[in-house]
């Protein structure tokens, strides 16, 4: 009930955050200039309707740019942006590689699918420049890399999130008295059925891969330490197969419980904690394959 939290009792609608009028296969993306919040934490968008700072289109010199897509995970839903694992990366990098400049651009938009990644690749990170592109994979958006990968799901796909007044202290108490169905569940994961061969997602990334030359890396972030199913086995091979790399965070979590990891008890998206983990993977697996410019 502490007003200074009350973003926990009322969460900001995603609709609220966002503008349809963008291109058809992205379908809605954030609107500039924001200043709420969201999921308890401050949120803000730039000019161009990013959640990050202001960045000139043209890149500057002696600069290296890194491109992040994905979702709510990579957004970070719930973490403020100085704690997500490309803001740790890039004042890492920038540190340790002075006077070279880092920059990791946040393109990530909640509850965007593999095809929105791509879509939002080609339309806004590409004009910056980059020179490496980060893809966040969370485990309901992994199976859909094998999606068609000019799928656009259909605009009331936001309505599916709950709105208006909610009091998290009526939903702890249901969830500790098993009052209600699980606060949350991961459903088996399949492999999309009927898609034409070459024309799934991480086809079209490898393409633009190698058209362009820059390097994709799709990083699975994921805190739970458990054995990826056979559908996450199908979408790395895939992922090598077209030439780009892949990195799984789970290792590094062996050991630790899962739910210490939510951004709080009804949550779960990563925290804090999650997110420097997910950086520390990150940044040594860059390192490893020489991929900071250096």
């Amino acid at each position: 009930l502490d007003p200074r939290r009350v973003g926990i009792l009322r969460d900001t609608h995603p609709t609220e955050l966002v503008t349809y009028e963008t291109e058809p296969d992205l379908v809605y993306e954030y609107k500039p200039n924001l200043d709420v919040f969201f999921k308890s934490v401050r949120f803000r968008t730039n000019s161009r309707g990013m959640r990050d700072e202001e960045y000139a289109l043209a890149k500057p010199p002696n600069t290296f740019r890194v491109a992040v897509l994905g979702s709510s995970f990579a957004l970070p839903a719930g973490v403020e942006i100085e704690d997500a694992f490309h803001s740790f990366l890039e004042e890492r990098f920038n540190r340790e590689f002075a006077p070279t400049r880092y920059e990791f651009l946040n393109f990530a938009v909640g509850m965007y699918g593999p095809s929105q990644f791509l879509a939002m690749l080609r339309h806004r990170a590409l004009a910056f420049d980059p020179d490496l592109v980060l893809l966040s994979v969370s485990p309901l958006a992994a199976p859909r890399l094998l999606s068609e990968w000019n799928y656009a799901p259909p605009r009331e796909v936001l309505d599916l999130v709950p709105s208006g007044p909610r009091s998290y202290f009526a939903k702890l108490l249901e969830s500790r008295l098993k009052l209600g169905p699980p606060t949350f569940r991961i459903e088996p994961q399949t492999s999309p059925s009927g898609v034409p061969e070459r024309q799934d997602v991480i086809s079209k990334l490898g393409e633009i891969s190698r058209e362009t030359g820059i390097p994709f890396v799709v990083v699975r972030v994921e805190y739970d330490a458990r054995d990826p199913s056979a559908v996450e086995r199908e979408v790395e091979q895939r992922v090598r197969d077209e030439g780009m790399l892949y990195v799984d965070t789970r290792a590094a979590f062996q050991g630790t419980n899962p739910r210490d990891f939510w951004i709080y008890e009804l949550d779960p998206h990563p925290n804090r904690e999650a997110h420097a983990i997910f950086a520390d993977v990150i940044a040594e697996f860059l390192r490893a394959h020489h991929l900071l410019g250096r």
